[in-house]
């Protein structure tokens, strides 16, 4: 493993890969059934063409822990900026209890967050958690940019504390 070369690639641009996917008849129906299922699905892949098939397919394990998942993301970015302490202990309560579970949470986290200040900054950048701008304005246009940073860091920092073996 530690000579195997690496190889580098490009992410597919959200365009494109639903271009890509849409040329199979099973996706290019699911896009006309369920526009805004088939829209959350490229976003997430994040430019992999492999994970948007797994969220794509309904039947995955995967589809149904991602979706529920990326609900708990929209939630604790809610509660970052908008407390409601009997939603957040039942959040709490809730979330997963393994490790790369967590992880991958707060990654999710992550991408909202970059999403919520670059619609603050008016930046022409493609988004990455959610759907559109105008679905994020609804937080972004409430919260200053220094407080979307500070909680990117306090995210940042549980996520290395967790890293490091502490308790999730």
């Amino acid at each position: 493993r530690s000579r195997a070369p690496v190889l580098r690639m490009q992410w597919f641009g959200a365009d494109a890969l639903a271009e890509h996917l849409k040329q199979e008849s099973r996706f290019a129906a699911l896009a006309q059934r369920e526009p805004d299922f088939f829209a959350q699905a490229i976003t997430a892949a994040g430019g992999a063409i492999g994970r948007a098939r797994q969220i794509l397919d309904r039947t995955s394990e995967e589809s149904a822990d991602y979706l529920s998942m990326r609900d708990d993301a929209d939630r604790l970015v809610t509660l970052l900026f908008f407390p409601d302490y009997p939603g957040a202990a039942e959040l709490l309560r809730n979330l997963p209890k393994d490790r790369e579970e967590v992880l991958s949470l707060l990654d999710m986290v992550l991408l909202a967050l970059r999403d919520l200040a670059a619609v603050k900054k008016n930046a022409a950048v493609p988004m990455m958690f959610y759907l559109s701008k105008d679905a994020c304005r609804h937080i972004s246009d409430k919260v200053s940019i220094a407080r979307i940073c500070a909680a990117q860091e306090e995210i940042l920092l549980a996520r290395s504390d967790i890293q490091s073996n502490a308790s999730v």
